[in-house]
């Protein structure tokens, strides 16, 4: 059993059949003999804080023999997800599960009643439940992550039905749904083994940042550190910065820098405080910021540097665009969730290749950079902050804040950078090469060079594990505050 397996709901169906009228046979895997069309319907009621899910499986089992048929069918899922008052019937007749709990799954048996023998005959089954907390409500947003059933053997539909009066949107789906219509949202045969949707058109996050920077000389310097930027999925609203910084400008690679002047041996905690809003899709008035930065991006984003850098024994011949890249990156490298936790000593791109059981987003997200700027593609990389619920699906570097790191490169035809994440996708299996979600937050951008400018998260001295970073994500209505102008 695969990870994947282990974390979500994978329908697995459990035959018992008889080959009419002797020896019975118990498989795991859908049989020659029948075929089966699935159908998950999820009916979504808002709750307030949170949303109930109320759920239906309906089964049909069609004989292709005359000779058999199914005695009983079984589903196992995670003892984790929360359903209750379960509900079952066979042929339409309501009949009572067998349910057992045991190493951390439940199984439901549904015996079939009165069964329908011979080719051509249909049974039916249908297992009914309600489940919490499977839609997630993340502030202005509503976020789910679906469970598809493997198997080759089947037709399954998927279909969500909303609240009837609810005014959220499907923004982001992973894979793009078959159908959308009165408010129900349906996915028929997804070949993928789990569905992503987001609804709601942005995410609001309020965010805190703590940068603690010291002077350690006997004359006095300027400093820097950086703020989140605006970017073309991003927004920033600026409530207010203590102390004010002396300077501020926008660097090449687009960061929001500001300088501070230190004394000797002085010490100095600012408070960045305000709002951060994220996008599914691209701010048409960002574009042409983006395409005048770009002019001189380009002038350094297929450079070698430290940790972009491969031995010419590592660099695959065959391997070319940004998709092949992204998969070769996935399948080179395993991620290291002992490594996360621990000091985590960056190995850059040509160590990784060396030791990829030791991998965490900074080796997936070197890896891709080095490797694509081998092959002429301009690219580079994005630390920032990582919205999860679930770290062992969308692991982030959590000791002391929840920071993340993945690459962009840039689509010359389009004329923007496209965010990737090959770690979140290796992880949960999720689709993060189209497009990414509302959960990545922009802090810095290093194109330039690999480790400048820090990220908000990081300004602590060796040893430190306090909080710097606060995110929260809201519904609050946005008031700006111009207390600094970036030039």
């Amino acid at each position: 059993m695969d990870f994947m397996k282990k974390i979500f709901f994978i329908l697995v169906f459990l035959l018992t059949i008889y080959i009419y009228p002797s020896s019975v046979l118990s498989q795991t895997s859908e049989p020659k003999e029948f075929h089966i069309k699935y159908s998950t319907d999820y009916f979504l009621e808002d709750k307030g804080n949170s949303i109930d899910t109320r759920v239906k499986i309906k089964i049909q089992i069609k004989n292709l023999a005359s000779n058999v048929y199914i005695k009983k069918f079984s589903l196992v899922f995670p003892s984790s997800f929360s359903i209750s008052n379960i509900s079952t019937l066979s042929n339409s007749y309501l009949v009572q599960p067998l349910i057992e709990n045991k190493d951390k799954t439940v199984r439901i048996t549904v015996p079939i009643k009165s069964p329908n023998i011979g080719k051509g005959f249909n049974n039916e089954i249908s297992i009914n439940f309600f489940q919490k907390n499977l839609f997630q409500k993340n502030g202005n947003i509503w976020e789910v992550i679906l469970p598809t059933i493997e198997n080759s053997y089947h037709d399954y539909t998927i279909n969500v039905h909303l609240p009837p009066n609810t005014t959220k949107k499907i923004s982001i789906a992973k894979p793009v749904p078959t159908n959308i219509a009165n408010n129900i949202i349906t996915w028929i045969n997804p070949s993928t083994k789990t569905i992503y949707a987001v609804f709601g058109d942005k995410q609001i996050y309020k965010t805190k940042l703590i940068y603690q920077i010291s002077n350690p000389k006997v004359i006095p310097i300027y400093t820097e550190i950086a703020f989140p930027p605006d970017t073309l999925y991003q927004k920033i609203f600026i409530d207010k910065v203590l102390p004010k910084p002396k300077e501020t400008y926008i660097d090449s690679d687009g960061n929001y820098l500001a300088k501070y002047f230190l004394k000797p041996k002085e010490s100095m905690k600012i408070i960045f405080q305000g709002y951060i809003l994220t996008y599914p899709k691209p701010r048409n008035e960002y574009l042409p910021i983006e395409k005048e930065l770009f002019k001189e991006q380009k002038k350094y984003l297929l450079r070698e540097t430290k940790y972009w850098r491969l031995e010419e024994s590592q660099i695959p011949k065959n391997i070319n665009t940004p998709q092949e890249i992204f998969n070769y990156t996935i399948d080179s490298l395993n991620y290291s969730f002992e490594k996360k936790d621990s000091k985590n000593i960056r190995l850059g791109a040509s160590k990784s290749l060396k030791n990829p059981n030791f991998a965490v987003c900074l080796e997936f997200s070197d890896l891709f950079i080095a490797l694509s700027r081998e092959k002429g593609l301009y690219s580079r990389e994005i630390n920032g902050y990582g919205f999860s619920r679930n770290k062992q699906l969308r692991p982030v570097l959590s000791k002391g804040d929840i920071l993340h790191s993945w690459p962009e490169y840039f689509d010359t035809q389009k004329e923007v950078w496209r965010g990737v994440d090959p770690t979140w996708q290796k992880t949960s299996q999720i689709d993060y090469f189209h497009s990414l979600d509302l959960n990545h937050i922009v802090f810095v951008i290093h194109g330039k060079e690999d480790d400048y400018p820090l990220s908000a998260g990081t300004y602590k001295n060796d040893g430190d594990n306090f909080k710097e970073v606060f995110i929260e994500p809201v519904t609050t209505k946005i008031q700006k505050k111009e207390l600094i102008t970036f030039s």
